[in-house]
């Protein structure tokens, strides 16, 4: 997935993008699944389809190693923190009135001292999400393996 960055820095539709790895299980994950990788990307085009959107080589890529797709297409309503100095999602409000479905992205780079609390901890934490009202899916993934953390929960 490495050599997608090229072409992703390149694509003048993208505005912001992160590669990213997965955890097993829908959650974090010290050991990290290597057959699951996210990609996100902010745009302000009409999403119409992947290959519009990634382009050419990394659709051809995808098409050629026989991978599956999950795309889920999102509006930004609210947020707040910057990630690698950028707002990626524009000037959001801290809060909103949205209701209906939602996606919460969160993230986090943990800092060396506390890496050993936060993964005796990733269970516990994860689990009551399973159970919450309305709770579609969650897939813990990050852009640096065991630091830096988004998990994204539908």
């Amino acid at each position: 997935m490495a050599v997608f960055r090229w072409f992703l820095f390149r694509n003048k539709k993208i505005q912001f993008y992160k590669l990213m790895g997965c955890g097993k299980n829908g959650t974090f994950d010290i050991r990290p699944d290597m057959q699951q990788w996210a990609i996100l990307i902010t745009t302000n085009q009409p999403f119409t389809s992947n290959h519009a959107l990634y382009g050419k080589f990394i659709t051809n890529w995808w098409k050629r190693f026989h991978c599956e797709l999950f795309t889920v297409v999102l509006q930004p309503t609210e947020g707040h923190g910057l990630w690698d100095g950028k707002a990626p999602f524009g000037n959001l409000p801290k809060q909103s009135d949205t209701e209906g479905l939602i996606a919460v992205l969160t993230r986090a780079t943990i800092r060396p001292t506390k890496l050993r609390a936060f993964w005796q901890n990733v269970q516990s934490a994860a689990a009551p999400l399973q159970n919450a009202e309305g709770f579609i899916m969650s897939v813990g993934i990050g852009e640096v393996p065991w630091i830096k953390q988004p998990l994204a929960a539908k």
